[in-house]
């Protein structure tokens, strides 16, 4: 019995938030990526894919109209994100940052209002360098 809160659970609601995201059911998709960063952070605490689950709700959320919470979103995924790349004390070599940015999908920069496309958020992607 693999419980509510298991690593499992929480990987399989990401991979059905990204089926309905393509179905372009966000609701149902961002309540999916909240559920998968709730049990991330209660097993494992704040990690990457926490973050890039955090900028993912940042996107949808502007999608569905709520730019304040898309914003706030957005906000705790970029601070989590410098954090665990940079470390508490900003030691982090610029390419350790730059390796772990690229395998982890790194935080989005906001161009503008409204957001940038998926396709173009990726070509701009930012990253962190100590």
């Amino acid at each position: 019995n693999l419980g509510h809160d298991h690593m499992d659970v929480a990987t399989s609601l990401r991979n059905i938030g990204d089926v309905y995201e393509k179905l372009g059911e966000n609701e149902t998709a961002a309540a999916k990526y909240e559920e998968f960063a709730r049990i991330k952070r209660k097993v494992l605490g704040e990690d990457l894919e926490v973050a890039a689950a955090l900028d993912q709700l940042s996107h949808l959320y502007h999608l569905m109209g709520n730019t304040a919470v898309a914003e706030a979103k957005y906000e705790e995924a970029s601070r989590m994100q410098k954090a665990l790349l940079l470390g508490q004390d900003g030691g982090a070599d610029s390419e350790s940052v730059e390796q772990e940015s690229g395998r982890a999908g790194s935080v989005q920069v906001f161009v503008g209002k409204p957001f940038l496309s998926p396709v173009d958020r990726k070509e701009r992607s930012v990253r962190f360098h100590a």
